[in-house]
């Protein structure tokens, strides 16, 4: 036999405990005489069941329940013993010793059962109503009127003192064989405790959260499979917690890296967690406003009537959100219940999307809209005027040639706002396949301002241009070229006459920004931010007076955007502008 066995050694222990144990003459002993009282016991408490049962017949048949309570009294009397008279429906009747109205129903007293279903039945237990422990016996008899019960009962006081020597001498045996088998099991456990030992701190160290403990050999077979187990489930526990780990980081990563504003809420609309967004927006802390009702930190009433219909239904649910006390823009709200096991509402997500861009968007789409319309609508209405004159009403050549000449100017602007707005569509184009070449910033700007050199004449207004022409720019030439045409060309159109367009550049970092100041009127602060928007004009009469289509620094943007660019501008009433467009560029 091996000395690692740890199942041989516990076999062996138990084996020479039970042994000394069954062997005990002492316990034989105290079971035949145990075993031998309780048979005389039943047997004559049998006889004496049997003796009252044709005196209860005769009481049962007669219904006298005050004459069958005083017989039960009588006969506990002489007999020494406690009667119990029982219905077969487990109402007790009469007892000798105890007010029948307030025990129990005894239908399911073990003895009873037995009674009513083979005629005798008994049992040894505690009694609630005398606080003893009882035998019990009982038997069913016919009184007439459907099946009744007998029962005698007796205290286990007189078998207890005589097994009470009787179980003294088998403690002392006990005792001696319990001291034989400790000091045996302490010399065995003396070999066991430390591994076990050993392998509890690795437990609690791995409890600690220390999972990369390698729990060391125990010497015991039995012990070897439950420290290779304990090693491996560290090893898989601690994969496990790197993965949830991960995979928690990743979602916090999403969630904080989202554009939109997330909320979780329980069933009672209580805050249970919010994105990096959500608290941008609401100015929300997570340790302070974490499990605080939702209403109170968003005022907005439309969202509350939103969290009561999603809560209330089990479908996504989404509206928009106007500017209030919630946010300052336009949100669209999405929220999705959370349900768990049998379809058990435990809470809601809520989604907020900022669609105020947009809003904005859809607002000046609608401008732009109106605006074409009106552009539009302009020269043909002045179109259409002088050709209902010329057809109608003169006949002079003179006055017909003069109304012709206002058509044909008018059918001109119409054309240019037309020619811009192919020209907008064709640079929104460009940007989805652009090819760039490098081009000389300085050829550029020379072309542009030769374009323009015979209106710039006609206002007697000078262009100086101290650009270098060795500055490359990456860049679609005839595009470019349009965007500075269009800065160059408001320039000279709204300047002043005997004036001067100056136009300088700096460079920065890889980018060159060319300024073009001009001596004309200046913009006022409320138009800088829009002066960029298709169709918008600063003066509108002197706009459509100059010829302009009020889409010629549109244009210039979105050729900036093309070009990775930007321009600006800075102006003061009274004193001119200055427009700053910024390219990349190459440098010498």
């Amino acid at each position: 036999m091996s000395d690692k066995k740890l199942i041989t050694r516990i076999t062996l222990s138990h084996a020479i405990l039970i042994g000394a144990a069954l062997l005990s003459s002492g316990y034989l002993t105290g079971q035949f005489f145990k075993d031998r009282y309780f048979k005389d016991l039943k047997t004559e408490l049998g006889k004496k069941a049997d003796i009252t049962v044709f005196t209860l017949q005769e009481i049962l048949k007669n219904k006298d329940i005050s004459k069958l309570q005083d017989f039960c009294r009588i006969s506990g009397e002489r007999a020494k013993l406690r009667y119990t008279v029982i219905a077969s429906d487990g109402v007790v009747l009469c007892d000798s010793r105890h007010d029948r109205n307030t025990m129990d129903n005894h239908q399911s007293r073990p003895e009873i059962e037995k009674a009513l279903n083979s005629g005798q039945g008994h049992a040894v237990r505690w009694s609630d109503t005398r606080d003893k422990h009882l035998f019990y016996l009982a038997k069913s008899f016919d009184a007439g009127y459907g099946k009744y019960v007998v029962r005698v009962s007796e205290e286990m006081k007189k078998i207890h003192s005589e097994l009470k020597w009787i179980y003294l001498r088998i403690f002392i045996v006990g005792i001696v064989i319990l001291a034989l088998a400790f000091i045996f099991s302490s010399f065995i456990s003396l070999k066991i405790v430390f591994p076990i030992t050993e392998m509890n701190a690795g437990v609690e160290s791995i409890t600690a959260g220390n999972l990369d403990i390698e729990l060391e050999p125990t010497g015991l077979s039995e012990l070897e499979g439950l420290r290779k187990n304990i090693n491996t489930m560290a090893r898989e526990l601690k994969t496990r917690i790197e993965t949830v780990t991960y995979q928690r980081n990743e979602l916090e990563t999403i969630l904080a890296n989202m554009n939109e504003a997330v909320i979780a809420i329980d069933a009672d609309e209580e805050v249970l967690k919010f994105n990096s967004r959500a608290a941008e927006l609401f100015s929300l802390d997570p340790e302070i406003h974490t499990g605080r009702p939702v209403r109170s930190l968003i005022r907005n009433v439309h969202v509350h009537e939103f969290i009561v219909k999603l809560l209330d239904s089990e479908v996504d649910m989404e509206c928009e959100i106007a500017p209030g006390a919630a946010s300052d823009g336009h949100f669209l709200l999405r929220g999705s219940t959370l349900r768990g096991k049998n379809n058990w509402l435990w809470g809601a997500i809520l989604v907020f999307t900022d669609i105020t861009r947009l809003k904005k968007l859809e607002n000046i789409r609608r401008e732009f809209v109106a605006n074409v319309s009106h552009e539009l609508k302009t020269p043909l209405t002045s179109i259409r005027g002088y050709v209902e004159t010329v057809v109608g009403e003169l006949d002079d050549r003179t006055e017909i040639r003069e109304f012709l000449i206002k058509a044909l100017n008018q059918t001109e602007r119409l054309n240019n706002i037309i020619e811009d707005l192919l020209a907008l569509s064709r640079i929104e184009e460009g940007e989805k396949a652009k090819v760039l070449t490098n081009e000389s910033l300085g050829d550029i700007i020379n072309c542009s301002i030769a374009s323009l050199e015979s209106a710039a004449k006609e206002k007697n207004i000078r262009i100086e241009v101290p650009v270098k022409s060795d500055t490359l720019v990456p860049c679609i030439r005839n595009l470019l070229e349009q965007a500075f045409i269009n800065v160059l060309g408001n320039a000279i159109r709204y300047g002043n006459e005997n004036s001067a367009i100056i136009v300088s550049s700096t460079f920065e970092k890889g980018t060159v920004t060319v300024s073009i100041k001009d001596e004309g009127p200046g913009i006022a602060p409320e138009h800088l931010e829009r002066i960029f928007e298709r169709f918008y004009r600063v003066d509108k009469a002197r706009s459509r007076k100059l010829g302009g289509t009020g889409l010629g620094l549109a244009i210039v943007k979105h050729i900036m955007k093309l070009h990775s660019g930007s321009v600006r501008v800075e102006s003061q009433l009274g004193k001119g502008s200055v427009f700053y467009i910024t390219i990349p560029a190459q440098i010498p």
